[in-house]
């Protein structure tokens, strides 16, 4: 076995045709062959872990996280309410991260992301999907009998606008 930095070395044998070894010439016929060593390689892809595939009512400030795979040094994550998701934000060091700007509530986000090392990227995880809980319902404003009214029947009809959010 021979080991050496990435890059750092070439090893060169020559091997004759009975197989032995030889230096290259043109009297011998020996054929030459050269390699440089690579660097450990690509990270492996990641495996998310949560919130999981098609999970609803998810707070709108997450935590998103995965698996880390061989040889990663850091993370780019994708996320948005389209698919594929953009890039929400680059070279993170762990592997979760917590959504610190609210995202919107009763939304669908995709989400996916891509190990990274100085050799390159693996190929992007699978892209998962949540939704976000709905909002709390906006205040409304009531409208009949007017505040302070008098005079009114023992059988009011009440009267106010519409909500956001209320089911």
């Amino acid at each position: 076995s021979w080991s050496a930095a990435p890059g750092a070395h070439t090893l060169r044998w020559d091997l004759d045709y009975n197989n032995t070894i030889a230096e290259t010439n043109e009297t011998n016929n020996s054929a030459t062959k050269t390699f440089t060593p690579m660097a450990a390689g690509a990270p492996g892809q990641v495996t998310l872990t949560s919130p999981g595939s098609g999970a609803t009512n998810q707070s709108t400030t997450p935590t998103l996280s995965w698996s880390a795979p061989s040889n990663a040094t850091s993370y780019d994550l994708y996320l948005g309410t389209s698919y594929p998701p953009p890039v929400y934000v680059q070279n993170l060091a762990g592997t979760s991260y917590v959504v610190s700007t609210a995202l919107t509530a009763g939304t669908t986000y995709y989400w996916n992301v891509v190990a990274k090392n100085s050799t390159g990227s693996a190929p992007a995880s699978s892209t998962w999907s949540f939704t976000t809980a709905a909002g709390a319902p906006g205040q409304v404003t009531l409208t009949s009998p007017g505040s302070g009214a008098t005079n009114q029947s023992t059988t009011p009809t009440l009267s106010w606008t519409a909500s956001s959010n209320a089911t």
